[in-house]
């Protein structure tokens, strides 16, 4: 049985008695503890209302084919984890982008997604380089980034979308080094056929030579729109801050990204 389909979300009566219950809970634990603090129960329970929401968002969760493929919302919340049309989602995307000041362009391909209700892989290849070389004198001067790790959803909902991403970070070309990347990745499926997506990662190198209290940061907002049934067109702006050398660039991309 789907729960409020034409919802972001809802809650079953199932779980609404459940933090009911837990309120009333609350209420024993006040007069019950004289040692606890006030504050310190309230935190407790508030944290046990989470749970409640988080489980339901995510172990309860299942995908659209794509988003609005089949229905006029992405994630749907079913009472039985058996029943869940597909537990999974995957996006593959390539874009390329342009800084005017530093008259840098460049390509940015990810492969993106939740291989089992809250957790999956996030590959991300970026190439820069320099317009001037590239349209002056035909030559390809490239840095490149690429960046491995994992991803966590924190809230899954249609109207907003939480995940939380830790890689390994290596950069080539110009300069060697390597480090630590962690970002968030936060999406809204408000209405058909609309996406917006709103990314933003920080790297700290671990190389010998460079400043451990630094980092490059990176942010990246775009509004998208599905085409096909699996296809959606893409514009975004980017803003790229690089705390070791002090420049700061502004810049727009544009892409496709295949939902799968």
């Amino acid at each position: 049985m789907v729960i409020s389909p034409n919802l972001p979300y809802t809650l079953s009566m199932k779980k609404l008695l459940s933090i009911f219950l837990l309120i009333f809970l609350a209420t024993s634990r006040i007069s019950a503890s004289e040692t606890q603090t006030l504050g310190g129960i309230f935190l407790e329970v508030f944290l046990d209302i989470m749970e409640e929401f988080w489980i339901e968002s995510h172990i309860h969760a299942d995908y659209d084919v794509a988003p609005y493929a089949t229905r006029n919302y992405y994630v749907g919340y079913k009472e039985s984890t058996d029943k869940a049309d597909k537990f999974y989602r995957f996006q593959f995307e390539t874009g390329n982008f342009y800084f005017p000041y530093s008259q840098s362009i460049g390509n940015e391909s990810r492969i993106e997604g939740i291989a089992w209700k809250f957790f999956g892989p996030v590959f991300e290849h970026v190439i820069y380089t320099d317009a001037r070389e590239v349209f002056r004198k035909g030559r390809f001067p490239v840095d490149g980034n690429l960046r491995l790790g994992l991803t966590w959803n924190i809230i899954n909902f249609n109207i907003i979308n939480l995940a939380y991403n830790l890689q390994w970070t290596f950069w080539y070309g110009s300069r060697i080094m390597n480090g630590l990347c962690e970002g968030l990745i936060l999406r809204s499926y408000p209405i058909k056929p609309l996406l917006i997506e709103y990314r933003a990662n920080w790297q700290h190198i671990f190389t010998d030579g460079y400043d451990s209290s630094s980092h490059m940061f990176e942010s990246h907002l775009e509004v998208g729109f599905m085409v096909g049934k699996h296809e959606e067109l893409f514009g975004a702006w980017k803003y790229f801050k690089n705390g070791y050398t002090g420049s700061r660039l502004h810049g727009f991309s544009t892409g496709v990204r295949f939902h799968l």
